[in-house]
């Protein structure tokens, strides 16, 4: 829990991105965008913000226009959305903090705030991840039915509403300076009536049978990084590494006996991407002195962003190319919503919902319905192939 320091805490996360920032924040500072802006172009970084875009907080402060210059200017793709209130940080898909401080310098250093931190908790960081790119969605299917409501922040749009904040900041007189201008811009969507959000995601936690729960799927690879789908798994794997799996956090979840799939994001037979299931294998589980440096003698660069890892035995890989693997999307065809402990009982869920618990995630929990049938299938490979064990 967060009771003071969010800054701290959120400028920590911000040091261990990789790849993609989002961010829900109805208020932002000047300097806390600029700071951000910063970061994104020198890392490279996406980043996709949902934020207010109200009159009467930029002329009184609480919002920036010069703020969401410099964000739109690093590259950052922004979206309105009017009876914004909640404030939720993303980082990589792999952390998140939920809570009541702005992206502002009083949000992150000066008022009273309360947040929880997530970085351990797959479920419930999964849940957030659905909840923005949800949101997103929702907002972007607006913005292109409804192009005048302004949805989508653009420079046009900043400079426009600065020169008519200019003009009424110079109009106004003492008098009038109660009276509140409300002209609000942005997407207007329907509220969906629910309980409490955090309260249904602990509540489904809570329900959720541990007979159904099964091993892990563990990604290799990344979507820019996607592996060569003619090579076999094994290709490029010098002996030091090739019972381990390294992670950029550490996995606590995985504890000793789990057994873990191996996914090697890349592509299938006719070249879809996708990520490929090549092997399973048994986990000894994460250590806290399982941390690998420059000292150790099978150091490589890539590790510098992988430093936590786990030992596996009873490893067995099939000997054929990864393109002949198993690809994720056969499972979520054959399986549906019985493919993660979060979805089992769900309503059905369309394909690309569930395509997307696994986007820009390391690890990702599965039934045993999962388990029975990628053990089916990779028997049938390992007649076919051949096997390797570890």
């Amino acid at each position: 829990m967060i009771k003071e320091k969010h800054g701290d805490e959120i400028n920590y996360y911000f040091s261990q991105l990789k790849d993609q920032i989002n961010i829900i924040s109805p208020f932002l500072g000047e300097n806390t965008c600029k700071k951000l802006s910063e970061l994104i172009q020198s890392k490279n970084l996406k980043c996709q913000l949902i934020t207010r875009f109200c009159r009467e907080d930029f002329i009184r402060g609480a919002n920036s226009l010069d703020g969401l210059e410099h964000l739109l200017n690093s590259g950052t793709e922004i979206f309105a959305l009017k009876h914004l209130h909640s404030k939720l940080y993303l980082f990589d898909y792999e952390a998140a903090i939920i809570t009541s401080a702005n992206f502002t310098y009083g949000g992150l250093i000066s008022n009273f705030e309360l947040g929880i931190k997530v970085d351990d908790e797959d479920e419930i960081i999964e849940e957030c991840k659905l909840y923005f790119n949800d949101l997103w969605d929702r907002i972007n299917s607006f913005n292109q039915e409804n192009p005048r409501a302004n949805g989508k922040i653009t420079l046009s749009l900043i400079n426009e509403e600065r020169e008519v904040i200019n003009k009424l900041i110079n109009s106004r007189d003492k008098r009038a300076t109660n009276l509140p201008n409300n002209t609000i811009q942005g997407a207007d969507l329907t509220v969906v009536s629910t309980s409490d959000y955090i309260e249904n995601i602990l509540k489904k936690e809570s329900v959720i049978d541990d007979n159904i729960i099964g091993g892990w799927i563990k990604f290799e690879s990344t979507s820019n990084d996607r592996r060569d789908n003619n090579e076999g798994y094994f290709d490029h794997h010098r002996d030091f590494i090739k019972d381990k799996l390294f992670f950029p956090r550490r996995p606590r979840g995985i504890i000793n006996s789990h057994k873990i799939y191996i996914a090697v994001v890349s592509y299938d037979r006719y070249d879809y991407e996708v990520p490929m299931i090549v092997g399973r294998s048994l986990s000894f589980g994460f250590e806290e002195d399982n941390v690998i440096n420059r000292k150790i003698k099978g150091w490589e660069d890539w590790m510098e962003h992988y430093p936590f890892y786990i030992h596996l035995h009873k490893g067995e890989f099939f000997n054929g190319q990864i393109k002949e693997g198993i690809s994720l999307n056969e499972i979520y065809k054959d399986i549906g919503n019985k493919t993660f402990p979060s979805t089992y009982n769900t309503d059905l869920l369309a394909f690309e919902k569930l395509r997307q618990r696994h986007h820009r995630i390391d690890k990702i929990r599965i039934t045993l319905d999962v388990e029975n049938y990628l053990d089916n299938k990779l028997e049938i490979l390992f007649k076919k192939y051949g096997k390797i064990e570890i």
